[in-house]
């Protein structure tokens, strides 16, 4: 073999095996940094009430996202068969806490959502044959979401823009609570009180531990509208990196305990499930996913 070509055999070679240390390399680095992400705490300024951070907010009531989310949602349904997803945790705890009260009562269920967005529900529930476990559904969303719906969406379940005391054998209260207004929040748990559904179901919802020195502290939530709703194109480029800036509340059980325990109201079950758990330094936010039942 020549030297040249023994050269350029041997520069091959050692370019390769370069080549594949360094992918070997960022392969690690990369991994460790996405481990030290999601193991290091957030750092978020902190907000004592929704007052203080006003300044910081926008985006998430705009009608263009409310049409975006809409838009995502209505691609992703007209082409869902549920047998060719993976869905993320929180979904299948859903459709496992509809079964089971379903199951307790031994008749078809009523069903409020609150805040529950497109007719994901319903639909799989239909695709899956369990359609005869509802009696009605109902979704509580806001008037800018209600007002853009797509008509046949309400072939699928009933919407409203309000709950004041309606009766229901199940309320959902998923991954809802801490982007509400106080007085909305208020207003929740004045209904709650005032009709009780027999089950209410809590999910995606982290609590601020007992011994934190306030009961209620506030962050601003950011994200693309990209990041809302169905993960698909509508063919929006122009609005996809535009920034929602939202309160998220951050509050401790006891205040959702001081409306269940003086009615009755008994844990089922608890569900692991951390899907909307933060991570936010100083807070100490766990998860608390749990269907409770009011005593006869």
């Amino acid at each position: 073999m020549s030297s040249n070509l023994t050269s350029n055999v041997i520069s091959r070679v050692f370019r390769k095996l370069f080549q594949q240390a360094i992918d070997s390399r960022l392969t690690e680095e990369l991994n460790a940094v996405l481990i030290s992400y999601k193991i290091r705490p957030s750092e978020k300024e902190l907000f004592p009430n929704e007052a203080a951070m006003k300044a910081h907010l926008d985006g998430y009531s705009d009608g263009v996202l409310n049409e975006y989310i809409i838009a995502k949602s209505k691609r992703w349904l007209e082409t869902l068969q549920i047998s060719d997803f993976v869905f993320p945790a929180h979904v299948y705890s859903l459709l496992w806490v509809i079964q089971l009260v379903q199951g307790r009562l031994g008749r078809p269920l009523r069903v409020l959502d609150f805040g529950g967005g497109a007719p994901s529900v319903p639909v799989m529930l239909h695709q899956l044959g369990m359609t005869q476990y509802l009696d009605s559904y109902r979704i509580i969303e806001s008037p800018a979401f209600v007002g853009k719906i797509p008509a046949e969406w309400n072939a699928m379940c009933q919407y409203s823009d309000t709950y004041d005391g309606d009766s229901c054998d199940l309320l959902i209260l998923s991954g809802v609570l801490p982007y509400l207004g106080s007085d909305l929040v208020r207003s929740v748990y004045r209904s709650i009180e005032k009709a009780p559904p027999q089950f209410i179901y809590f999910g995606r919802t982290s609590f601020l531990r007992d011994d934190y020195p306030e009961e209620e502290v506030y962050t601003v939530q950011e994200s693309r509208f990209r990041d809302h709703g169905a993960q698909v194109d509508v063919g929006m480029v122009g609005i996809e990196n535009n920034m929602a800036h939202y309160v998220k509340r951050h509050f401790k059980w006891s205040e959702i305990g001081k409306v269940l325990d003086p009615l009755g109201y008994r844990k089922v079950l608890e569900l692991a499930d951390n899907s909307g758990l933060e991570n936010i330094k100083g807070l100490g936010l766990y998860s608390k996913n749990a269907l409770w039942e009011r005593a006869e």
